[in-house]
């Protein structure tokens, strides 16, 4: 019989080598962002990188408002399906989903490039095909990488995404070798290694023993029904998402153009970056063990437990990003000089308000978990509606009056707003219980 010194001990180590993984996996993502901004930043013009991040937040919106819900309900139901012996049911009724929507948004996006390549030309129509396939593929790559999650198979999520930036930008530099350095050229390579990148997952998912041993049992309603009813608040919040995430590139597009958008889009990953890699630790190893604490049978002393761990949770991440926003405060010439080029070293500026506006808005998503934890995520439909609100509002009037700036500091509030809020809801949340 194992002591119970072993046992813990052995958790212990498990978990060290969890994060040793995420961490791993979420450095090489890193790195192959970095090293896709420094490459294509230098290949295309500021013009041509604006083109590209437009299309990709065109990507980015599909990928939020079609399979962003699902992406949390497959994480938010694996471990209470693996508890009430549902997991064959639970296969079953995600991969229905994910094809039947793959599929209407395939047609709805191919009929919507008709028109727009009358109104706009042919390049946009293009362009816009290209976003809904890229918003397909990355949208099924988030959902496999949350069943790895879920499944707590560190290993294989951090490597699926190590190889995803570097596989994109692989061919993306083929494509664009072929053909003269097209932007849309950028966005079919995105497409093809993120479609690697699907290929990969499903393998690592089809090894997996959970799913091997399951048999496709009949779907059953009512798990239907639990899906739906967790879902459907995020298909809310992707729509507003899409306002707060993706409404800055736009409004820059409208009021200053293509070469402002790819300054701007430069900044804003460079700032992103250093957070995702914390972030993205935080929420693959730290939230499915919130979820897996409070569990289906919701209870006091199981949210107290989930709890615990999230606020010292918020707190590292917390220091994390105050030394990350000092460093970009004080060397940003040198760090955007280093990852771009000196044509976007004049906008170093804004990178510290980036980076801490990507770290308050974060630490908000993190916090979010209490209420999804008790599957209570329409408790944050306002404050994801006021960050949105914020962002259009204070993007509109500050650009006119401080151009790029303007939008850097409208981001940063409106990030700021969500938190509070995001706060306030969580306390009362608490207290209901």
């Amino acid at each position: 019989m194992k002591s119970p010194f072993l046992a813990s001990h052995g958790l212990f180590t498990k978990r060290i080598r969890e994060i040793i993984w995420i961490s791993s996996g979420q450095f090489f993502a890193a790195l192959g962002a970095i090293a896709a901004i420094k490459i294509l930043t230098n290949v295309l013009s500021p013009g041509g990188y604006g083109k590209l991040a437009l299309g990709i937040s065109l990507a980015g919106m599909i990928n939020m408002l079609v399979f962003g819900p699902l992406g949390q309900i497959v994480l938010r139901f694996y471990s209470t399906c693996m508890e009430r012996g549902q997991l064959g049911s639970y296969i079953g009724i995600l991969e229905r989903l994910h094809i039947n929507l793959s599929f209407g948004v395939i047609l709805f996006g191919g009929l919507l490039c008709v028109p727009i390549s009358i109104l706009y030309g042919q390049v946009w129509g293009l362009m816009v095909f290209l976003a809904v396939l890229f918003g397909i593929s990355s949208g099924i790559q988030g959902s496999l990488l949350s069943v790895l999650n879920a499944s707590q198979n560190r290993k294989s999520a951090a490597l699926s995404q190590a190889l995803d930036p570097w596989l994109r930008l692989i061919m993306a530099a083929a494509i664009l070798y072929i053909y003269d350095g097209e932007d849309r050229s950028v966005l079919a390579g995105f497409i093809l290694g993120s479609i690697a990148v699907v290929i990969v997952q499903m393998y690592f998912v089809r090894s997996e023993k959970t799913f091997l041993k399951e048999n496709r049992e009949p779907e059953q309603s009512d798990l239907t029904r639990d899906f739906g009813r967790y879902g459907y608040p995020f298909v809310g919040f992707a729509l507003l998402a899409i306002v707060s995430q993706y409404a800055d590139r736009w409004i820059l597009q409208s009021g200053l153009g293509d070469g402002t958008v790819g300054v701007y889009a430069a900044m804003l990953q460079i700032a992103t970056a250093p957070i995702a890699i914390v972030v993205a630790v935080v929420t693959q190893f730290i939230i499915p063990i919130v979820f897996a604490r409070v569990g289906p049978a919701i209870s006091r002393s199981r949210i107290d437990s989930g709890q615990a761990l999230l606020k010292l949770t918020v707190i590292a991440v917390a220091l994390v990003s105050v030394a990350l926003t000092w460093l970009a405060y004080v060397w940003a010439p040198e760090i955007v000089n280093l990852l771009t080029n000196k044509e976007y070293t004049k906008h170093s500026d804004i990178l510290w308000i980036l980076v801490l506006a990507v770290a308050l808005f974060n630490i908000g998503q993190i916090l979010v978990a209490t209420g999804l934890s008790i599957n209570r995520s329409n408790a944050y439909l306002f404050p994801k509606f006021a960050q949105a609100l914020a962002v259009l509002i204070l993007g509109l009037v500050w650009v006119q009056s401080a151009g790029i700036s303007g939008m850097a500091y409208a981001l940063l509030t409106s990030s700021a707003i969500y938190l509070c809020l995001v706060v306030v809801v969580n306390r009362r949340l608490i207290r209901a219980v």
